[in-house]
Protein backbone atom coordinates (compact mmCIF):
# COMPACT_ATOMS: atom_id res chain seq x y z
CA UNK A 1 0.00 0.00 0.00
CA UNK A 2 1.25 3.65 -0.57
CA UNK A 3 1.08 7.03 0.74
CA UNK A 4 -1.90 8.81 -0.65
CA UNK A 5 -0.20 12.05 -0.68
CA UNK A 6 -2.44 14.47 -2.64
CA UNK A 7 -0.40 17.25 -2.75
CA UNK A 8 1.99 15.42 -5.11
CA UNK A 9 -0.07 13.45 -7.68
CA UNK A 10 -3.43 15.86 -7.08
CA UNK A 11 -3.48 19.70 -6.66
CA UNK A 12 -1.65 21.72 -8.74
CA UNK A 13 -1.62 25.00 -6.19
CA UNK A 14 -0.55 23.16 -3.64
CA UNK A 15 1.89 20.96 -5.41
CA UNK A 16 3.42 24.56 -6.42
CA UNK A 17 3.21 25.82 -3.08
CA UNK A 18 5.70 23.15 -2.09
CA UNK A 19 7.62 23.57 -4.52
CA UNK A 20 7.66 27.43 -3.44
CA UNK A 21 8.88 26.78 -0.17
CA UNK A 22 11.32 24.67 -1.54
CA UNK A 23 12.90 27.06 -3.49
CA UNK A 24 12.91 29.69 -0.21
CA UNK A 25 13.78 26.55 2.04
CA UNK A 26 17.11 25.82 -0.37
CA UNK A 27 17.98 29.28 -1.15
CA UNK A 28 18.37 30.35 2.78
CA UNK A 29 20.77 27.47 3.53
CA UNK A 30 23.74 28.23 1.53
CA UNK A 31 25.75 25.92 3.31
CA UNK A 32 23.86 22.69 1.35
CA UNK A 33 25.12 21.87 -2.11
CA UNK A 34 22.36 20.17 -4.08
CA UNK A 35 21.55 18.62 -7.23
CA UNK A 36 18.52 20.58 -8.32
CA UNK A 37 16.87 17.33 -9.70
CA UNK A 38 17.45 14.64 -7.10
CA UNK A 39 18.80 16.18 -4.19
CA UNK A 40 22.52 14.46 -4.51
CA UNK A 41 25.54 16.32 -3.69
CA UNK A 42 28.96 16.44 -5.95
CA UNK A 43 31.14 14.60 -3.13
CA UNK A 44 30.79 12.54 -0.01
CA UNK A 45 30.98 14.77 3.25
CA UNK A 46 34.26 13.33 5.05
CA UNK A 47 33.30 11.59 8.69
CA UNK A 48 36.65 12.24 10.46
CA UNK A 49 35.67 9.44 13.17
CA UNK A 50 32.79 6.92 14.67
CA UNK A 51 32.21 6.40 18.11
CA UNK A 52 30.07 3.89 20.15
CA UNK A 53 27.02 5.22 21.68
CA UNK A 54 27.92 4.46 24.98
CA UNK A 55 31.24 6.48 25.25
CA UNK A 56 28.80 9.69 24.16
CA UNK A 57 26.91 9.66 27.04
CA UNK A 58 27.19 11.25 30.61
CA UNK A 59 24.35 9.28 31.62
CA UNK A 60 21.60 6.67 30.95
CA UNK A 61 18.65 5.19 33.13
CA UNK A 62 15.31 3.65 32.80
CA UNK A 63 12.06 5.56 33.60
CA UNK A 64 10.11 5.17 36.66
CA UNK A 65 6.16 5.17 36.82
CA UNK A 66 5.08 5.95 40.63
CA UNK A 67 2.26 6.17 42.12
CA UNK A 68 -1.05 7.87 41.19
CA UNK A 69 -2.11 9.50 44.38
CA UNK A 70 0.38 11.53 46.64
CA UNK A 71 1.48 10.01 49.35
CA UNK A 72 4.51 10.86 51.89
CA UNK A 73 8.05 11.00 50.16
CA UNK A 74 6.78 11.34 46.83
CA UNK A 75 7.33 14.04 44.00
CA UNK A 76 4.36 15.27 41.67
CA UNK A 77 5.61 14.62 38.07
CA UNK A 78 4.79 14.30 34.31
CA UNK A 79 5.69 11.08 33.29
CA UNK A 80 6.73 10.77 29.21
CA UNK A 81 5.53 7.96 27.69
CA UNK A 82 5.92 6.10 24.28
CA UNK A 83 2.85 6.70 23.41
CA UNK A 84 3.58 10.32 24.44
CA UNK A 85 6.29 11.05 21.83
CA UNK A 86 4.67 12.51 18.68
CA UNK A 87 2.90 15.05 20.45
CA UNK A 88 6.00 15.75 22.84
CA UNK A 89 7.98 15.81 20.03
CA UNK A 90 6.20 19.06 18.27
CA UNK A 91 6.17 20.97 22.46
CA UNK A 92 2.73 19.64 23.90
CA UNK A 93 2.47 17.66 26.93
CA UNK A 94 -1.26 17.27 26.27
CA UNK A 95 -2.53 13.59 27.75
CA UNK A 96 0.95 13.56 29.49
CA UNK A 97 0.29 11.61 32.91
CA UNK A 98 0.82 13.40 36.16
CA UNK A 99 2.14 10.93 38.71
CA UNK A 100 3.64 10.67 41.86
CA UNK A 101 7.62 9.21 42.17
CA UNK A 102 9.81 8.79 45.47
CA UNK A 103 12.31 11.66 46.36
CA UNK A 104 15.31 10.31 46.22
CA UNK A 105 14.18 8.63 42.58
CA UNK A 106 12.65 11.60 41.38
CA UNK A 107 15.95 13.39 41.85
CA UNK A 108 17.85 11.10 40.24
CA UNK A 109 15.57 10.47 37.13
CA UNK A 110 14.40 14.26 36.81
CA UNK A 111 14.67 14.92 32.66
CA UNK A 112 16.94 17.85 31.72
CA UNK A 113 17.36 19.63 28.16
CA UNK A 114 18.32 18.12 25.47
CA UNK A 115 18.08 14.97 26.82
CA UNK A 116 17.42 12.07 23.95
CA UNK A 117 13.86 9.12 25.56
CA UNK A 118 14.27 6.05 23.70
CA UNK A 119 11.47 3.55 23.85
CA UNK A 120 12.54 0.11 25.04
CA UNK A 121 9.39 -1.65 25.21
CA UNK A 122 5.60 -2.09 24.21
CA UNK A 123 6.25 -1.99 20.80
CA UNK A 124 4.24 -3.84 17.97
CA UNK A 125 4.19 -5.31 14.82
CA UNK A 126 3.93 -1.78 12.98
CA UNK A 127 5.46 0.45 15.47
CA UNK A 128 8.29 -1.21 17.01
CA UNK A 129 10.45 -0.16 20.23
CA UNK A 130 13.35 1.67 19.45
CA UNK A 131 11.54 5.24 18.80
CA UNK A 132 13.37 8.35 19.80
CA UNK A 133 12.23 11.95 21.00
CA UNK A 134 14.43 15.04 21.96
CA UNK A 135 13.54 17.28 24.67
CA UNK A 136 14.15 20.85 23.52
CA UNK A 137 14.44 24.00 26.12
CA UNK A 138 11.10 24.96 25.76
CA UNK A 139 9.14 22.11 26.42
CA UNK A 140 10.78 22.23 30.41
CA UNK A 141 10.44 25.81 30.47
CA UNK A 142 6.47 25.39 29.75
CA UNK A 143 6.35 22.27 31.81
CA UNK A 144 3.96 22.74 34.99
CA UNK A 145 6.05 20.29 36.69
CA UNK A 146 9.04 18.48 36.80
CA UNK A 147 9.38 15.50 34.07
CA UNK A 148 10.66 11.78 33.77
CA UNK A 149 9.91 9.22 31.83
CA UNK A 150 8.11 5.96 31.96
CA UNK A 151 9.67 2.46 32.97
CA UNK A 152 9.33 1.51 29.39
CA UNK A 153 11.43 4.37 28.09
CA UNK A 154 14.89 5.24 29.22
CA UNK A 155 16.64 8.63 28.97
CA UNK A 156 20.00 9.09 27.07
CA UNK A 157 22.21 12.36 28.28
CA UNK A 158 24.85 12.72 25.45
CA UNK A 159 28.21 14.58 26.55
CA UNK A 160 27.87 17.71 24.30
CA UNK A 161 32.26 18.35 24.13
CA UNK A 162 31.93 14.86 22.18
CA UNK A 163 28.72 15.05 20.25
CA UNK A 164 25.97 17.64 19.77
CA UNK A 165 22.63 15.55 21.32
CA UNK A 166 20.36 16.62 18.64
CA UNK A 167 22.89 15.02 16.08
CA UNK A 168 22.71 12.07 17.95
CA UNK A 169 18.59 12.32 17.91
CA UNK A 170 18.65 12.47 14.03
CA UNK A 171 21.26 9.80 13.80
CA UNK A 172 19.06 7.68 15.97
CA UNK A 173 16.21 8.67 14.16
CA UNK A 174 17.71 7.97 11.17
CA UNK A 175 18.23 4.18 12.23
CA UNK A 176 14.75 3.60 13.16
CA UNK A 177 13.20 5.13 9.89
CA UNK A 178 15.66 2.73 8.05
CA UNK A 179 14.49 0.22 9.90
CA UNK A 180 18.01 -0.77 11.13
CA UNK A 181 16.74 -1.53 15.23
CA UNK A 182 14.51 -3.93 14.24
CA UNK A 183 16.70 -6.41 14.68
CA UNK A 184 17.31 -5.80 18.56
CA UNK A 185 13.70 -5.83 19.62
CA UNK A 186 12.76 -9.28 21.05
CA UNK A 187 9.80 -10.44 22.47
CA UNK A 188 9.16 -11.72 25.81
CA UNK A 189 5.41 -12.87 27.50
CA UNK A 190 3.78 -10.72 24.46
CA UNK A 191 5.97 -7.31 25.09
CA UNK A 192 8.27 -6.42 22.65
CA UNK A 193 11.13 -5.01 24.47
CA UNK A 194 14.31 -3.07 22.90
CA UNK A 195 18.07 -4.97 23.55
CA UNK A 196 19.32 -1.32 24.83
CA UNK A 197 22.43 -2.21 26.25
CA UNK A 198 23.75 -4.26 23.91
CA UNK A 199 22.64 -1.17 21.23
CA UNK A 200 24.57 1.07 23.35
CA UNK A 201 27.17 -0.95 23.59
CA UNK A 202 27.85 -1.81 19.56
CA UNK A 203 25.97 1.20 17.94
CA UNK A 204 28.78 2.89 16.02
CA UNK A 205 27.98 6.66 15.48
CA UNK A 206 29.68 8.59 12.53
CA UNK A 207 31.21 12.11 13.82
CA UNK A 208 31.72 14.82 11.90
CA UNK A 209 33.20 17.70 12.98
CA UNK A 210 30.86 19.56 15.98
CA UNK A 211 29.94 22.73 13.83
CA UNK A 212 28.77 20.21 11.30
CA UNK A 213 26.74 17.96 13.82
CA UNK A 214 25.07 21.02 14.96
CA UNK A 215 24.49 22.57 11.54
CA UNK A 216 22.64 19.40 9.99
CA UNK A 217 20.82 19.17 13.76
CA UNK A 218 19.96 22.79 12.47
CA UNK A 219 18.45 22.22 9.15
CA UNK A 220 16.21 19.15 10.24
CA UNK A 221 15.55 21.50 13.55
CA UNK A 222 14.18 24.17 11.46
CA UNK A 223 11.96 21.54 10.15
CA UNK A 224 10.90 20.03 12.93
CA UNK A 225 10.03 23.96 14.68
CA UNK A 226 7.97 24.59 11.56
CA UNK A 227 5.85 22.05 11.85
CA UNK A 228 5.86 22.31 15.73
CA UNK A 229 4.55 26.43 15.07
CA UNK A 230 1.44 24.54 12.31
CA UNK A 231 0.39 22.85 14.89
CA UNK A 232 0.35 25.08 17.66
CA UNK A 233 -1.34 27.75 15.44
CA UNK A 234 -3.75 25.03 14.32
CA UNK A 235 -4.78 24.46 18.27
CA UNK A 236 -5.67 27.93 18.58
CA UNK A 237 -7.67 28.35 15.49
CA UNK A 238 -9.68 25.19 17.01
CA UNK A 239 -9.84 26.89 20.13
CA UNK A 240 -11.03 29.51 18.76
CA UNK A 241 -14.18 27.90 16.60
CA UNK A 242 -14.88 25.69 19.61
CA UNK A 243 -15.06 28.80 22.06
CA UNK A 244 -17.43 30.50 19.62
CA UNK A 245 -19.40 27.09 18.95
CA UNK A 246 -19.85 26.92 23.29
CA UNK A 247 -20.67 30.74 23.36
CA UNK A 248 -23.46 30.76 20.80
CA UNK A 249 -25.10 27.39 21.09
CA UNK A 250 -24.57 25.98 24.32
CA UNK A 251 -23.61 28.87 26.61
CA UNK A 252 -26.14 31.57 24.55
CA UNK A 253 -23.91 34.25 25.80
CA UNK A 254 -25.00 36.89 23.32
CA UNK A 255 -28.92 36.46 24.72
CA UNK A 256 -28.30 36.65 27.79
CA UNK A 257 -26.16 39.51 27.44
CA UNK A 258 -28.96 40.96 25.69
CA UNK A 259 -31.44 39.64 28.03
CA UNK A 260 -29.70 41.82 31.32
CA UNK A 261 -28.81 44.65 28.81
CA UNK A 262 -25.30 44.29 28.40
CA UNK A 263 -23.21 45.03 25.57
CA UNK A 264 -22.65 41.54 23.28
CA UNK A 265 -19.66 42.49 22.11
CA UNK A 266 -20.46 41.31 18.24
CA UNK A 267 -20.71 43.86 15.48
CA UNK A 268 -24.64 44.86 15.30
CA UNK A 269 -25.59 42.98 12.35
CA UNK A 270 -24.39 39.75 14.15
CA UNK A 271 -25.86 40.85 17.12
CA UNK A 272 -29.67 41.35 15.75
CA UNK A 273 -29.30 37.53 15.08
CA UNK A 274 -29.74 36.70 18.45
CA UNK A 275 -33.21 36.99 20.51
CA UNK A 276 -33.12 38.92 23.79
CA UNK A 277 -35.12 36.60 25.74
CA UNK A 278 -35.50 32.75 26.79
CA UNK A 279 -38.66 30.24 26.27
CA UNK A 280 -38.92 27.11 28.16
CA UNK A 281 -38.55 23.92 25.88
CA UNK A 282 -37.83 20.05 26.93
CA UNK A 283 -34.55 20.85 26.79
CA UNK A 284 -35.13 23.68 29.65
CA UNK A 285 -35.04 27.35 28.65
CA UNK A 286 -33.78 27.87 24.81
CA UNK A 287 -32.86 31.14 22.94
CA UNK A 288 -37.20 33.02 21.90
CA UNK A 289 -37.62 31.13 18.54
CA UNK A 290 -35.33 28.88 18.46
CA UNK A 291 -36.42 24.92 18.35
CA UNK A 292 -35.31 21.73 20.75
CA UNK A 293 -34.26 19.20 18.26
CA UNK A 294 -32.22 16.02 18.31
CA UNK A 295 -29.07 15.09 16.00
CA UNK A 296 -30.92 12.20 14.56
CA UNK A 297 -33.17 15.21 12.85
CA UNK A 298 -30.84 17.50 11.70
CA UNK A 299 -28.04 15.51 10.93
CA UNK A 300 -27.13 11.93 8.90
CA UNK A 301 -25.43 9.47 10.79
CA UNK A 302 -23.43 6.73 8.65
CA UNK A 303 -24.88 8.56 5.26
CA UNK A 304 -25.36 6.30 2.74
CA UNK A 305 -22.44 6.41 -0.33
CA UNK A 306 -21.78 3.96 -3.42
CA UNK A 307 -18.71 2.75 -3.40
CA UNK A 308 -18.12 -0.72 -5.58
CA UNK A 309 -16.46 -3.54 -3.50
CA UNK A 310 -12.98 -3.78 -4.62
CA UNK A 311 -12.29 0.16 -6.01
CA UNK A 312 -9.38 1.77 -4.88
CA UNK A 313 -10.15 4.77 -2.42
CA UNK A 314 -8.61 6.60 0.63
CA UNK A 315 -8.89 4.60 3.34
CA UNK A 316 -7.86 6.05 7.06
CA UNK A 317 -7.68 3.84 9.89
CA UNK A 318 -8.35 4.38 13.71
CA UNK A 319 -4.78 5.38 13.85
CA UNK A 320 -4.48 8.05 11.64
CA UNK A 321 -7.15 9.74 13.67
CA UNK A 322 -6.36 12.64 16.11
CA UNK A 323 -7.28 12.31 19.68
CA UNK A 324 -6.74 16.28 19.77
CA UNK A 325 -7.24 18.56 16.66
CA UNK A 326 -9.16 17.79 13.47
CA UNK A 327 -7.03 16.84 10.59
CA UNK A 328 -6.25 13.63 10.77
CA UNK A 329 -2.67 11.44 8.86
CA UNK A 330 -2.29 11.02 5.15
CA UNK A 331 -4.75 7.80 4.44
CA UNK A 332 -3.49 5.09 1.77
CA UNK A 333 -4.82 3.86 -0.92
CA UNK A 334 -6.61 0.30 -1.41
CA UNK A 335 -9.19 -1.77 -2.28
CA UNK A 336 -12.37 -1.20 -0.36
CA UNK A 337 -14.19 -4.09 1.31
CA UNK A 338 -16.20 -2.44 3.73
CA UNK A 339 -16.41 0.10 6.25
CA UNK A 340 -17.43 3.39 7.24
CA UNK A 341 -17.51 5.92 3.91
CA UNK A 342 -17.41 9.75 3.82
CA UNK A 343 -16.37 12.70 1.95
CA UNK A 344 -14.95 15.95 2.84
CA UNK A 345 -17.34 17.89 5.56
CA UNK A 346 -17.50 15.07 7.14
CA UNK A 347 -16.81 14.16 10.65
CA UNK A 348 -15.12 10.73 12.08
CA UNK A 349 -16.29 9.88 15.40
CA UNK A 350 -14.66 6.88 17.26
CA UNK A 351 -17.17 4.92 18.54
CA UNK A 352 -15.63 1.99 20.42
CA UNK A 353 -13.32 1.74 24.04
CA UNK A 354 -10.73 3.46 24.12
CA UNK A 355 -10.62 5.43 21.53
CA UNK A 356 -14.23 7.44 22.23
CA UNK A 357 -12.64 7.92 25.69
CA UNK A 358 -9.68 8.92 24.53
CA UNK A 359 -11.53 11.42 21.69
CA UNK A 360 -10.24 10.30 18.66
CA UNK A 361 -12.24 12.69 15.84
CA UNK A 362 -11.90 13.96 12.66
CA UNK A 363 -13.06 16.45 10.33
CA UNK A 364 -12.10 15.21 6.91
CA UNK A 365 -11.29 18.23 4.53
CA UNK A 366 -8.26 16.71 2.35
CA UNK A 367 -10.83 14.58 -0.61
CA UNK A 368 -10.79 16.15 -3.79
CA UNK A 369 -14.51 17.05 -4.37
CA UNK A 370 -17.32 14.64 -4.26
CA UNK A 371 -14.39 12.11 -3.92
CA UNK A 372 -15.73 9.07 -1.60
CA UNK A 373 -13.45 7.08 1.10
CA UNK A 374 -13.64 5.02 3.31
CA UNK A 375 -12.07 4.06 6.92
CA UNK A 376 -12.52 1.76 10.16
CA UNK A 377 -15.81 -0.09 10.91
CA UNK A 378 -15.41 1.53 14.10
CA UNK A 379 -16.01 5.12 13.06
CA UNK A 380 -19.94 6.55 13.03
CA UNK A 381 -19.74 9.44 10.46
CA UNK A 382 -21.33 12.64 11.16
CA UNK A 383 -22.71 14.82 8.36
CA UNK A 384 -25.18 17.38 9.16
CA UNK A 385 -28.10 18.41 7.15
CA UNK A 386 -28.82 22.15 5.47
CA UNK A 387 -29.07 24.98 7.42
CA UNK A 388 -26.15 23.21 9.61
CA UNK A 389 -22.58 23.96 8.73
CA UNK A 390 -20.31 21.23 8.19
CA UNK A 391 -18.09 22.46 10.69
CA UNK A 392 -20.70 22.11 13.44
CA UNK A 393 -21.02 18.62 13.72
CA UNK A 394 -17.02 18.33 13.98
CA UNK A 395 -17.24 20.84 17.07
CA UNK A 396 -20.40 18.91 18.30
CA UNK A 397 -18.34 15.99 18.17
CA UNK A 398 -15.46 17.54 20.47
CA UNK A 399 -18.22 19.48 22.98
CA UNK A 400 -18.28 18.01 26.37
CA UNK A 401 -21.84 17.08 27.01
CA UNK A 402 -22.35 15.07 23.71
CA UNK A 403 -18.97 13.21 24.29
CA UNK A 404 -19.92 12.34 28.06
CA UNK A 405 -23.26 11.33 26.57
CA UNK A 406 -21.80 8.85 23.77
CA UNK A 407 -19.35 7.30 26.69
CA UNK A 408 -22.61 6.78 29.01
CA UNK A 409 -24.41 4.99 26.28
CA UNK A 410 -21.79 2.68 25.42
CA UNK A 411 -23.04 -1.23 25.24
CA UNK A 412 -21.45 -4.36 24.79
CA UNK A 413 -19.09 -7.00 26.53
CA UNK A 414 -16.12 -5.13 28.58
CA UNK A 415 -13.17 -4.20 26.65
CA UNK A 416 -15.21 -3.85 23.96
CA UNK A 417 -18.09 -1.33 24.54
CA UNK A 418 -19.28 0.95 21.86
CA UNK A 419 -21.99 3.45 21.32
CA UNK A 420 -24.85 2.72 19.22
CA UNK A 421 -25.81 5.57 16.49
CA UNK A 422 -29.22 5.27 17.62
CA UNK A 423 -27.91 6.74 21.44
CA UNK A 424 -26.06 10.09 19.32
CA UNK A 425 -29.12 10.59 17.33
CA UNK A 426 -31.16 11.13 20.79
CA UNK A 427 -28.91 13.51 21.64
CA UNK A 428 -30.84 16.84 22.03
CA UNK A 429 -29.83 20.21 20.67
CA UNK A 430 -30.94 23.37 19.71
CA UNK A 431 -32.02 24.90 16.12
CA UNK A 432 -31.00 28.32 15.47
CA UNK A 433 -32.57 30.05 12.46
CA UNK A 434 -30.53 29.84 9.06
CA UNK A 435 -29.16 33.32 9.28
CA UNK A 436 -27.44 32.60 12.23
CA UNK A 437 -25.90 29.22 11.62
CA UNK A 438 -24.90 31.24 7.76
CA UNK A 439 -22.53 33.35 9.57
CA UNK A 440 -21.33 31.08 12.11
CA UNK A 441 -20.39 28.61 9.46
CA UNK A 442 -18.79 31.47 7.37
CA UNK A 443 -16.66 32.50 10.47
CA UNK A 444 -15.29 28.84 11.30
CA UNK A 445 -14.89 28.09 7.99
CA UNK A 446 -12.63 30.71 7.35
CA UNK A 447 -10.46 28.92 10.55
CA UNK A 448 -10.42 25.51 9.49
CA UNK A 449 -9.41 26.64 6.25
CA UNK A 450 -6.46 27.72 7.54
CA UNK A 451 -6.27 24.47 9.19
CA UNK A 452 -6.54 22.48 6.32
CA UNK A 453 -3.08 24.26 4.14
CA UNK A 454 -0.88 24.28 8.03
CA UNK A 455 -1.67 20.63 7.79
CA UNK A 456 -0.69 20.31 4.36
CA UNK A 457 2.76 22.45 4.49
CA UNK A 458 3.03 20.02 7.72
CA UNK A 459 2.73 16.96 5.08
CA UNK A 460 5.23 18.20 3.13
CA UNK A 461 8.09 19.21 5.43
CA UNK A 462 7.70 16.10 7.14
CA UNK A 463 8.50 14.50 3.88
CA UNK A 464 11.54 16.97 3.29
CA UNK A 465 12.82 15.91 6.38
CA UNK A 466 11.91 12.61 5.81
CA UNK A 467 13.92 12.82 3.01
CA UNK A 468 16.89 15.09 3.62
CA UNK A 469 17.81 12.72 6.83
CA UNK A 470 19.34 9.96 5.62
CA UNK A 471 20.88 12.37 2.56
CA UNK A 472 22.69 14.17 5.17
CA UNK A 473 23.57 11.96 7.71
CA UNK A 474 25.30 9.83 5.61
CA UNK A 475 27.28 12.84 3.40
CA UNK A 476 25.48 12.55 0.26
CA UNK A 477 24.17 15.74 0.72
CA UNK A 478 27.36 18.24 1.32
CA UNK A 479 27.55 20.33 4.33
CA UNK A 480 29.53 23.83 3.88
CA UNK A 481 29.82 25.12 7.79
CA UNK A 482 30.21 28.80 7.44
CA UNK A 483 28.45 32.17 8.57
CA UNK A 484 25.35 30.88 6.26
CA UNK A 485 25.23 27.98 8.49
CA UNK A 486 22.50 29.66 10.78
CA UNK A 487 20.19 31.82 8.41
CA UNK A 488 16.61 33.00 10.14
CA UNK A 489 14.81 30.65 7.56
CA UNK A 490 11.38 32.17 7.61
CA UNK A 491 9.13 29.21 6.30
Amino acid sequence: MCPYIRGYDGHTAYKARVLAFLQEFFGKFQCLRLNSTNFSSHGQTKVTSKAILKDLLVESKDGEWGKAELISNHQKMLVIRGTDFSTVRFGSLKGVPTRFIPDHIAKRKCLHPADILIETAGGTKDQPTGRTVFLKDRLLEHSPAPLTCSSFTRFLRVNPDLADPEYIFWFLQFLYESGRLESHQVQHTGIARFQYTKFSETARIPLPPLPEQRAIAHILGTLDDKIELNRRMNETLEAMAQALFKSWFVDFDPVRAKAEGRNTGLTKEIADLFPDGFEDSELGEIPRGWEATTVGEVFELNPTEKLPKGNIAPYLDMATVPTHGSYPDLPILRPFISGSKYRNGDTLFARITPCLENGKTAFIQSLQENEIACGSTEFIVIRPKEPFPKEFGYLLARDSAFREHAIQSMSGTSGRQRVQESALAAFKITEPGSRTLKVFGTLVNSLFRIIKLNSEQNFALAQIRDLLLPKLLSGEIKIQVGESTYPQVGV
